[in-house]
C-alpha cells in the first residue's frame, strides 16, 4: 500500500554560498507560507542556496521510499518582471547537496504574485536510493537557487515544503478512535486501541463507558489512525439509541 507524508516544513534554514554569489536574506521566513518572505536581490547574478532542512519526518523503519516532492512558493519584484527562473533544486543527503538536480520541473518566468512550483514526484527519487533514516534525519533537505537575466529583481520565497512517497513490506498497524456524541456534539464515551484491518464498530462497544441519558439523540465517530497519529479515515453515522440499545453496526475500512 503507498502512503504519503503532508507537505512538511522545515525546522532549519539557512544560506548556503557553495552556489551561486547572493546571499538570501530572512532565510527563515521560508518556513511557512504566510506572506514574510525569505527574499534575495539580483542584477544578472545567480542567488546563493536557500537551504532547508529538518524536516522531523518519522518514516516507518520498513518502508521503500518511491517519491519526493518538493515544493516552493515563490515571486518576484522588479522593474524588469519576468525575468526570474529558478537555477538549481537538489536535495541534501546526509548533510551533502547530492543527486540530480530538478530545477527543468520549473522553466517559467517567476510570477509576480506568490506561485506554488513543484520538483521531483510521487515517483521521483533524483537518481539516489534511500532509506527510512535518510529521510529522518535533522541533516535531510533541500537547496534552491534563482537566477535573474535581465536587470535588478527582489525574488521571494515564501515557503518550501516537502513530501514524501513510500510503501511499506508490512502493513502499518491502524488504530480505532471512537465514541458516542450528543446531539451537541458534546463525547459522552471514547474507546481506543482496537486493531483489526477490519472491524465492525457497533454501540455494544462503547456500552460500558457509555454515560448518556436513555432515549439521547447521538451519533457515532470513528477514526482511523496509525500509531504517529496519522488519520487515515473518519466515519460518523447518525442515530439515536433507546432503553433496548440495539446495535447499530458502522464499518470502517
Amino acid at each position: 500500500m503507498a502512503y504519503s507524508t503532508s507537505a512538511t516544513s522545515p525546522g532549519t534554514l539557512a544560506n548556503d554560498n557553495s552556489y551561486g554569489t547572493v546571499a538570501w536574506t530572512n532565510v527563515s521566513n521560508a518556513a511557512s507560507s504566510n506572506d514574510s518572505d525569505a527574499s534575495v536581490f539580483l542584477e544578472e547574478e545567480t542567488s546563493n542556496y536557500l537551504k532547508a532542512t529538518n524536516f522531523g519526518f518519522s518514516i516507518p523503519t520498513d518502508a521503500t521510499i518511491v517519491g519526493i516532492e518538493v515544493f516552493v512558493e515563490k515571486s518576484e519584484s522588479g522593474p524588469s518582471a519576468g525575468d526570474a527562473r529558478t537555477d538549481s533544486v537538489k536535495l541534501v543527503k546526509g548533510g551533502t547537496i547530492s543527486g540530480d538536480d530538478r530545477a527543468s520541473d520549473d522553466t517559467s518566468e517567476w510570477p509576480s504574485s506568490d506561485t506554488v512550483a513543484t520538483f521531483g514526484g510521487s515517483n521521483e527519487l533524483w537518481g539516489l536510493s534511500w532509506t527510512d533514516s535518510d529521510i529522518n534525519a535533522s541533516d535531510f533537505g533541500v537547496v534552491f537557487a534563482v537566477r535573474e537575466d535581465g536587470r535588478e529583481m527582489d525574488c521571494y520565497v515564501d515557503h518550501i515544503s516537502i513530501s514524501i512517497h513510500y510503501t511499506l513490506t508490512t502493513p502499518e498497524t491502524l488504530f480505532i478512535e471512537a465514541g458516542y456524541f450528543q446531539d451537541t456534539g458534546s463525547p459522552i464515551s471514547i474507546v481506543t486501541g482496537f486493531e483489526p484491518d477490519l472491524l465492525l464498530l457497533t454501540s455494544t462497544h462503547a456500552t460500558a463507558l457509555d454515560t448518556k441519558t436513555d432515549s439521547a439523540s447521538i451519533s457515532f465517530g470513528a477514526t482511523l489512525k496509525d500509531s504517529d497519529g496519522t488519520v487515515h479515515q473518519s466515519s460518523i453515522s447518525a442515530g439515536s439509541e433507546n432503553d433496548d440499545k440495539e446495535d447499530d453496526e458502522t464499518p470502517v475500512d
